[in-house]
């Protein structure tokens, strides 16, 4: 049995123990006693927290190493939080590719982390461009003699017609 699967049973019994403390906490009437029933309660609640978060951390998959990650430049205004919600993530997962953040809190403008995106092999010849404000596929599809499709291919890309400044994309190169 894995981590996931023991975190789960002890969560379902540690709900058992929620409801058991409940009728234990009906049951008793002199006020001592009944304090200690609450503290108890109180710790079984953090209890439940701490395993929902470890569940939750546990549910995250581990990809295989030597996987490609898309990549952002931090821009003004960012948050992780934001950050995720863009890219249809969670801080979580955002700070599971990004080990070396130590601080959700405070990242810098310009700074270049990795997204929870999968990217495939690149071309043989490519080059990095940082998506600006007003920039589109289909733009720059045209402006480096490429195709939409090649771009949303190579960069993992969910929405062609959302892209968003900051992102990092693979752009195919026919030079030889």
């Amino acid at each position: 049995m894995d981590g996931l699967s023991v975190a789960r049973n002890i969560l379902v019994q540690e709900r058992v123990l929620c409801f058991l403390y409940r009728r234990l906490d009906q049951q008793v009437t002199d006020e001592e006693l009944d304090e200690i029933v609450n503290r108890l309660r109180r710790l079984q609640r953090q209890q439940l927290q701490l395993l929902n978060e470890l569940i939750e951390k546990l549910e995250i998959p581990m990809p295989p190493s030597g996987v490609r990650y898309a990549e952002y430049i931090v821009q003004r205004g960012d948050t992780l939080f934001l950050i995720a919600q863009r890219y249809n993530t969670t801080i979580a997962n955002l700070l599971r590719v990004n080990p070396g953040i130590e601080d959700p809190d405070d990242i810098q403008v310009g700074m270049r982390i990795k997204l929870p995106i999968i990217l495939p092999q690149p071309p043989e010849d490519y080059f990095e461009y940082t998506v600006r404000m007003g920039d589109t596929l289909f733009e720059l599809a045209r402006r480096f003699n490429t195709t939409v499709n090649e771009l949303v291919f190579f960069n993992s890309i969910s929405n062609p017609e959302l892209i968003y400044p900051g992102r990092i994309l693979i752009i195919p190169s026919d030079e030889e």
